[in-house]
């Protein structure tokens, strides 16, 4: 079922002729502007002729004659969504020449009709994908999204909504998610970060909601949102039981986990110098410390510009990054400080993660910085601004595998709302629903890339 299709209506009593031209094939510039778009969308020709007694000539009586039409006026219609009732409905067949053999009754079939996502309800894959795209893309919460639903003549409240979404996490998002921290968990570079939200259900005051991406270079990118009551490191420790390379982080104690070798993130030193040189006492050294950021970063930005990788971006980094780490590093030790002014906290900061900026010499996946997973996290952090808080831990743990699904459809170049209905409609309908029978409809695959990109595509 598409929300969004609308059936013909009657043209006005003027309109004799009505053409619709066939949907274009999209072919999608980056820096395609607004009227460029439109000209891709379908086109429907209206033509407005005189009524019977105006088709005739004023002086002798006679029919006029068509001689041609006017400059066609363009307008760009917005088709609100409606609801309808799709009812499937099986065939049953007989055959009248044969007995059963068995059974000697009817030799009888029946077609098959699609399985529906949740036992005796109402709910549709598109219409599941819609309330989760309006709350998890739109940020829209439930009790906004009721008055929506009311306006398309359906009372569809807060907590069945809840109760649905809910109820697809655990049955069909849960395998998914489950594949997913397996790709991710192998991989040898993550990103990871955290913040803060709220369960009421929860005991404790406030809970968390963790992230761990895949690095930069990884061609099936996944990004993991994994809701925690606390922001221990037995969270982190648990969830990457398996991985034992490189992590991205800022320097919470969280991710102290001995076998992981942690990489820090420059965006973080520069925000503490940024910092110390806004204070009423803006002193030079602190606009030094973010100059030196800005240089290292200025030489990422030109590996990225001229398109290096492995060797030749080893040594371009080792040619033009590394004398600069050694010269921030000696400004670093060798400068005095107050331990309790923000400068001095920045330099302290900056003292103990630099270090761990070298290992970019040696490993052309890493990154300079963390920004990856912080603008992922945006993500929820925008969406807590409304939802405010879950009211029980099922609900957030079931938040926090729909964002995942999304964003990494998003990530992999998917419509996420396409991708939804797309992924609960097959699930739905597998006849056994393992790991196996999942593989094929997650988002890297064929089928998905597919039937699943944007109508207009930034890419």
């Amino acid at each position: 079922m598409n929300l969004f299709e609308v059936k013909a209506t009657n043209p006005p009593i003027d309109a004799v002729k009505k053409i619709t031209v066939p949907r274009h094939k999209r072919s999608v510039s980056p820096k395609m502007g607004f009227k460029e778009s439109v000209r891709l969308l379908p086109k429907q020709t209206i033509y407005h002729d005189f009524t019977a007694d105006d088709q005739l000539c004023e002086f002798c009586g006679e029919a006029l004659k068509v001689i041609g039409h006017t400059a066609g006026q363009n307008q760009l219609v917005y088709h609100p969504a409606r609801l309808e009732v799709m009812s499937h409905v099986g065939t049953i067949r007989k055959c009248v020449h044969c007995v059963h053999p068995t059974t000697g009754g009817d030799v009888l079939k029946k077609s098959s009709v699609p399985k529906k996502p949740i036992l005796h309800s109402y709910a549709s894959p598109s219409l599941l994908a819609e309330i989760a795209y309006q709350k998890f893309c739109l940020y829209v919460p439930f009790y906004r999204q009721e008055t929506s639903w009311n306006r398309l003549g359906v009372v569809l409240d807060r907590e069945l909504m809840s109760k649905w979404l809910i109820s697809i996490a655990e049955r069909y998002l849960q395998p998914v998610i489950e594949l997913f921290d397996k790709h991710l968990t192998n991989e040898s570079i993550l990103h990871a970060d955290e913040t803060t939200v709220k369960a009421l259900e929860s005991n404790n005051q406030t809970n968390y909601l963790w992230l761990f991406r895949t690095g930069k270079d990884y061609e099936q990118p996944i990004i993991r949102y994994l809701f925690s009551e606390s922001r221990a490191r037995e969270v982190a420790e648990t969830y990457l039981d398996h991985f034992k390379e490189f992590l991205h982080c800022d320097g919470y104690s969280g991710y102290n986990i001995p076998r992981l070798t942690q990489v820090h993130c420059l965006a973080h030193i520069r925000r503490e110098f940024t910092d110390a040189s806004h204070t009423k006492h803006t002193t030079s050294e602190a606009v030094n410390g973010v100059n030196f950021c800005n240089k290292l970063f200025k030489v990422e930005e030109l590996i990225k510009q001229k398109q290096l990788n492995g060797k030749q971006l080893l040594d371009y980094r080792r040619t033009h990054l590394k004398p600069l780490l050694d010269e921030f590093t000696e400004w670093l030790d060798h400068h005095q400080y107050l331990t309790k002014a923000k400068l001095g906290k920045a330099i302290i900061y900056a003292r103990k993660m630099l270090l761990s900026l070298y290992l970019l010499l040696d490993h052309a996946g890493l990154s300079i910085s963390n920004n990856s997973a912080e603008q992922a996290m945006r993500i929820p952090a925008l969406g807590r601004k409304n939802w405010l808080f879950s009211q029980s831990i099922k609900g957030a743990i079931a938040n926090g595998y729909f964002l995942t699904v999304i964003q990494t459809a998003i990530a992999n170049g998917l419509d996420p709302r396409k991708y939804l209905e797309f992924l609960i409609d097959k699930l739905a309908n597998l006849p056994i629903l393992n790991h196996e029978s999942i593989e094929a409809y997650l988002p890297w695959a064929c089928l998905p890339q597919k039937q699943c990109k944007p109508l207009l595509s930034d890419v």
